[in-house]
């Protein structure tokens, strides 16, 4: 965490992981209500995630204090950003590079979005609103890291009985 960072984190407002989890079980159970289709299911919570983090980067970009110059440092900044909202940072990152393309994967296990919720399908992914959340703040710093595009998927979660979360970044260079 950036030192300005570190001094700003205890005052500033959190999100209550209780409450953000009770949030995100409700659209859930909403959405599984209204869609059978699994794909249309995450897609619906992804597109949540995305509005969410469109608030969550204006409110909290100054209080942060730190924005990602090139993709490698885009994994720092959303661990912080993490430990910043729900505190607690990623247990492992994992960096893949090609010519072409990068693949980054931030994993936890003691998820604090999904800790002690069950799905009842497992195809449904609880958490794919916190990769919505990263994709939108993604896709607005890629300009600035020189990359063309970048996806985030949650591609492993512990409500469907994996033995972590995993949220994947797909992004293509320039």
């Amino acid at each position: 965490m950036a030192i300005r960072g570190i001094f700003s984190w205890p005052e500033a407002e959190k999100v209550n992981a209780q409450l953000f989890r009770a949030t995100v079980h409700a659209f859930v159970a909403h959405i599984l209500e209204k869609h059978k289709n699994p794909d249309d299911i995450n897609e619906a919570l992804h597109k949540i995630g995305r509005n969410m983090g469109k608030m969550l980067f204006v409110t909290y970009l100054d209080q942060l204090s730190t924005i990602a110059r090139d993709v490698k440092e885009l994994s720092g900044m959303n661990n912080m950003g993490f430990k910043f909202f729900f505190g607690k940072t990623f247990d492992e990152i994992i960096l893949e590079e090609s010519d072409t393309n990068i693949t980054i994967k931030l994993r936890i296990e003691d998820c604090p979005i999904c800790r002690d919720i069950v799905l009842p399908r497992r195809d449904v992914f609880f958490c794919e609103p916190m990769a919505g959340v990263f994709e939108w703040i993604g896709e607005q710093l890629a300009d600035y890291m020189g990359v063309k595009s970048i996806r985030c998927r949650e591609t492993r979660c512990r409500a469907r009985g994996d033995k972590f979360c995993e949220f994947s970044f797909f992004i293509e260079k320039l």
